[in-house]
């Protein structure tokens, strides 16, 4: 499942500070908190290819404000970074990619505080269906066109 590859690649990159997940209308607890504002679909490029979009808000709550930043800042650079999430049952990710801020709040809203918005894509492959064989003439023209003569200039 892709939560859950997310949910590793947060808890590796977030040292001893707890992960959670979360609904977007809890107050986060203490850690590192992952909640999911959007799914959105996204263009597939092949007839055998589904593509979605899962959008996490991710934020940071600790006593230390300052130990807070720095780790919101250390997910920061480290999504910059990441390769794509390793695959599960026929269900491939790409990269990580971070929204600009202006672009998470005119899509979802102002943020409660500092965060980031994780964009990860899942696609699956289905099994695409063989076209089947014309059988009869799909073009019918009631127009005359007239044929040059062989040997006429013309």
């Amino acid at each position: 499942m892709p939560v859950d590859a997310l949910i590793d690649w947060v808890r590796q990159h977030a040292g001893s500070a707890e992960v959670h997940l979360r609904g977007t209308g809890e107050k986060p607890p203490e850690g590192v908190s992952l909640a999911l504002v959007a799914i959105d679909p996204a263009a597939a490029f092949g007839a055998g290819t589904l593509r979605i979009e899962l959008i996490y808000r991710l934020t940071v709550q600790m006593a230390d404000a300052g130990a807070g930043d720095a780790l919101l800042c250390a997910l920061a650079f480290a999504a910059l970074e990441a390769p794509g999430l390793p695959g599960m049952d026929g269900t491939g990710h790409r990269p990580l990619r971070l929204l600009a801020p202006a672009e998470a709040q005119a899509r979802h809203g102002p943020a409660p505080g500092p965060c980031l918005h994780l964009v990860l894509t899942v696609e699956r492959q289905r099994d695409a269906t063989p076209a089947l064989p014309v059988t009869e003439r799909i073009l019918r023209s009631s127009q005359k066109v007239p044929r040059r003569a062989a040997g006429r200039d013309g």
